[in-house]
């Protein structure tokens, strides 16, 4: 355990200080599964593929973020994803079919192969010697068979099975493992991870705000600042997006401090798992709360912000009057802007929806 610790920690370390926010998977026959991370595996000097369990763990402590990029077939066996997919004769279990051409003769009935009904260029049925003339009024064409060059025999469809080039065991198709390939995106409580050591995410650290357990605004704004330079840098979008719980002292009036606490607090849950594992959510101000939303355009931050929105209203909908609504804000980072002004922004955005729409969304 020790040991796979410091290992992440200076994989994590390393990744940060190098600016390798993703780990992309790249293609490699030396790999168990057909896949590589090749900054991993140089970093932790192992052999292909062997990287991976690693970035799986990481994934699930949520210090990386993984996106689908492919799935492959593994053997059931030996774990390698070197297979032969093969079709054979189900009486002779022969590999060498032939896809061959059928013709069904509609006035006596007869179905066979197409080089039984040849003769020179044209086509008489082999039973009734009758000439063949006219596709649809004469004959016609059915769904192709196979014909096992081994033993003759003409079938439909073959049996598939799969052979592993690697153990050399056979065995059928739906018995074959399947391996998803992800590429991995280091989250903010990855970096901290890095900066920190595993420790730092495993308790509760200073960068939590122990009562509603979101990131502080010191942390908060340095990783705005991190991420504005990893935008302009690879020139990706960036938003944030400024939420503000509005009504929360109509319902203090009547149900008392302690509630409300505990209802912003269930809020602040169900933002935080509306959004997605790398967008970081923190308090910034006193009942006013800031998502960073990293490579994400305004277009999609308004989508995320709707689907956010429509989360928390039925979350708040369940609730005793007075009920709370919620207005948001948002903004996307503009050339020369630094992290004080897009979050200046974001927050107007969010004053003009909670005064002219009494809790809505403004960009």
């Amino acid at each position: 355990m020790a040991q796979m610790r410091e290992t992440a920690e200076r994989l994590l370390k390393v990744l940060v200080d190098q600016g390798i926010d993703t780990l992309v998977p790249t293609p490699t026959v030396d790999s168990f599964c057909g896949y590589q991370y090749g900054p991993a595996r140089d970093i932790l000097h192992v052999n292909p593929g062997e990287e991976i369990d690693l970035l799986k763990r990481l994934a699930e402590l949520e210090l990386l973020e993984r996106e689908w990029v492919d799935k492959v077939h593994l053997c059931p066996f030996c774990r390698h994803f070197a297979l032969n997919f093969r079709e054979a004769c189900p009486q002779c279990r022969s590999t060498h079919l032939e896809l061959v051409e059928m013709i069904h003769h509609y006035r006596c009935g007869y179905v066979s192969q197409e080089r039984e009904f040849q003769d020179g260029i044209h086509l008489v049925c082999p039973k009734c010697h009758e000439r063949l003339r006219h596709l649809g009024l004469d004959y016609e064409r059915p769904q192709a068979n196979y014909r096992c060059d081994a033993c003759g025999f003409v079938f439909t469809e073959p049996q598939t099975s799969c052979l592993s080039l690697t153990c050399g065991r056979e065995f059928p198709i739906e018995q074959a493992l399947q391996e998803i390939i992800y590429a991995y995106r280091i989250t903010p409580k990855g970096v901290l991870a890095a900066q920190q050591g595993l420790h730092s995410v495993t308790a509760s650290p200073p960068f939590i705000d122990a009562a509603r357990g979101l990131y502080t605004s010191a942390f908060f704004f340095d990783m705005l600042a991190r991420e504005i330079q990893r935008a302009v840098r690879y020139r990706l979008p960036l938003s944030l997006m400024v939420i503000k719980p509005c009504g929360a002292q109509d319902y203090q009036h009547v149900w008392g401090r302690e509630a409300t606490e505990l209802l912003l607090k269930h809020l602040a849950i169900v933002v935080k798992e509306t959004v997605r594992t790398c967008d970081l959510v923190a308090e910034v101000e006193h009942d006013r709360w800031v998502v960073m939303l990293p490579n994400t355009s305004l277009e999609h931050a308004k989508i995320a912000a709707r689907r956010l929105r429509e989360t928390v209203m039925a979350f708040l909908a369940r609730e005793q009057e007075p009920r709370l609504t919620v207005a948001i804000g948002l903004a996307e980072l503009e050339p020369g802007e630094d992290g004080s002004q897009l979050v200046d922004r974001a927050r107007q955005r969010c004053d003009e929806a909670e005064q002219h729409e009494g809790g809505g969304i403004r960009a």
